[in-house]
């Protein structure tokens, strides 16, 4: 329909209303008529006016919850929802816009119980396979992901959503081969999705390639400059060059995106120990145990800031319960190692700061980034 048109049927329902004011149908064609326009201040409006009249009515409720959802305020949109089903709605459009803003108020779970009650009867409609690998991809069930994701791609073979978020789960997996497949794919049908060239800027830092990741993450962040993970991603570079003062800005702001992030914290924590920020560096393992306690990672980072504030014992203490937690722990092993040759030698332990970011860690040449980078994928 042409905007032309649209806006001559706005006049008539207009019309229309002066002579039956009380009619809801007419209510809720003008509303989604001045929604196709994007006239929201009208449509902002005539809603308040027709609540005024139907406070409860399902269909008011539902257009101003996606009104709601349009302009981020997915609490409100949900608050909506939630009284529309409370009136006994089964309807599958409900139930999933209610998953979803559960899922944009980081509420996983929740979401889910939604999205599975009308999942099967609408898993053809391929929004909800993909949702639901969303879901799945909250909660750390990649199986389960590129299950859902597979099913999507059975529904469209090029869905760039639905690729781009496999390439997402298979560098979660470390399996960078299939993310850098599935990240080509995705840039061949859509050369600026952010997405796919931040997943492919983490396969060249894996493959310490930080020329390449860098122009990558440069080109995903002028896309997108809103997406947490790119801004993680380019806070790691940042470090890597040294420039920890800009390395920190952008961890900060890569965390304002996506708070949750239990490896962001740990990665400010070791960019703050390497500017001697020991406070800082402390805040940042208090509020990732504050999120997870069985991650074993934080505990090696505050087993090193401990170990720099004098703290021998509690040092050994909280790398031991790293290790318990995590066999591979990185940060674990190295605080321990640090354990075993400082003993409250503050000169010693800031060489070891001014060591941490130029020399390798292993036989690979592998560098104190190289490994954060591994553990705040997600």
């Amino acid at each position: 329909m042409l905007v032309t048109e649209i806006k001559d049927r706005v006049g008539r329902l207009k019309k229309f209303l002066i002579q039956d004011p009380q009619n809801i149908s007419l209510h809720l064609d003008l509303i989604r008529q001045l929604s196709l326009l994007g006239d929201i201040e009208s449509l902002t409006n005539h809603l308040e006016t027709v609540k005024k009249l139907y406070p409860s009515h399902p269909g008011v409720l539902y257009e101003e919850s996606l009104l709601f959802m349009s302009t981020g305020d997915f609490g409100a949109a949900e608050g909506n929802l939630k009284q529309i089903l409370s009136q006994g709605e089964t309807d599958g459009e409900v139930l999933y816009l209610t998953a979803y803003c559960c899922l944009m108020r980081s509420s996983p779970q929740e979401a889910f119980s939604y999205l599975e009650t009308c999942y099967q009867e609408n898993r053809d409609n391929i929004r909800f396979p993909i949702l639901m690998a969303r879901i799945q991809y909250f909660l750390r069930a990649l199986d389960n992901v590129e299950e859902c994701l597979q099913e999507a791609l059975g529904l469209d073979a090029e869905s760039v959503e639905a690729l781009s978020l496999l390439a997402s789960c298979k560098l979660d997996q470390s399996d960078y081969k299939a993310a850098k497949f599935y990240a080509d794919k995705v840039l061949a049908l859509s050369p600026d999705e952010a997405n796919a060239l931040g997943v492919l800027a983490y396969c060249n830092m894996a493959d310490m390639e930080f020329d390449d990741a860098q122009a990558l993450i440069s080109r995903a962040l002028d896309v997108k400059s809103d997406s947490g993970r790119l801004w993680i991603g380019q806070a790691l570079l940042s470090m890597r060059r040294e420039e920890l003062a800009m390395a920190e800005a952008q961890f900060v702001k890569g965390l304002s995106y996506m708070p949750g992030h239990i490896g962001s914290w740990n990665a400010l924590a070791w960019c703050r120990i390497l500017l001697s920020d020991l406070q800082g560096a402390m805040d940042c393992c208090e509020k990732a145990i504050e999120l997870d306690r069985g991650f074993g990672e934080t505990y090696g980072a505050l087993a090193v800031v401990e170990l720099f504030a004098g703290n021998i014992e509690s040092a050994r203490l909280n790398a031991k319960k790293a290790i318990r937690l995590d066999k591979a722990n990185f940060s674990g092993f190295f605080a321990q190692a640090l354990c075993d040759h400082i003993s409250g030698n503050e000169q010693k332990a800031s060489e070891i700061i001014l060591s941490l970011l130029n020399s390798p860690v292993d036989e690979s040449g592998k560098k104190l980034t190289d490994y954060l980078s591994g553990f705040i994928i997600a």
